[in-house]
């Protein structure tokens, strides 16, 4: 498969099985192609999740600065990660007009690069405020919704070992993608609509 382009088929079909949560392998194995092909491609579709999810975070933050009484707070937590040593990769968690957020907290330069994108402060919603599918995220209780995003996105780490630690910023913004997004479908077309983001 090397330089060759792909068709408009696979393209779907390698979202489609992204969004399957299959692995690399388990994805080649699908579609008949090269694994490091793949690995390339859900590397890509991470990228351009983290830019979605960036994009999401500045217009929640644009309504928390145009809305005086809103207020921001933030929960740390550390999850697991293998290439990480004891710390584990540090996180804040917010929720920003019904919808969950997060930064990672790494001063540190990992492999040249700073994943560190501080927020003055963070939120806590006076309501518990409806998400896009009506479900509603409780603002109110931001440390159960912490302790519940911890927990989620841990075990989603966990069928890949670990992460390296310059890839822990894509794995969490994935992860804060999934929660936010529960319906498959609306997942699949975010992801459709950036094919050409994807694909380059």
């Amino acid at each position: 498969m090397k330089n060759k382009t792909l068709s408009a088929y696979k393209k779907k079909k390698i979202i489609e099985s992204f969004c399957d949560e299959l692995t690399a392998t388990q994805a080649a194995h699908r579609l008949n192609l090269d694994r490091n092909t793949i690995n390339k491609y859900f590397k890509r579709i991470r990228e351009c999740i983290a830019g979605y999810r960036e994009y999401q975070k500045m217009r929640l933050m644009v309504t928390v600065i145009s809305s005086p009484d809103q207020k921001v707070t933030a929960v740390s937590k550390q999850l697991p990660a293998s290439q990480q040593g004891e710390q584990g990769i540090p996180i804040r968690i917010m929720c920003i007009d019904g919808e969950l957020v997060t930064d990672i907290d790494m001063p540190k330069v990992v492999n040249g690069s700073r994943y560190l994108m501080p927020i003055s402060g963070a939120l806590a919603s006076s309501r518990a405020l409806p998400d896009k599918m009506g479900n509603g995220m409780d603002c109110d209780d931001l440390h159960r919704l912490a302790d519940d995003f911890h927990t989620f996105t841990a075990n989603r780490l966990k069928k890949f070992f670990g992460v390296r630690g310059e890839y822990a910023y894509l794995y969490v913004k994935e992860a804060e993608f999934v929660y936010n997004e529960r319906d498959y479908a609306r997942r699949e077309k975010l992801l459709n609509d950036l094919t050409d983001q994807i694909f380059l």
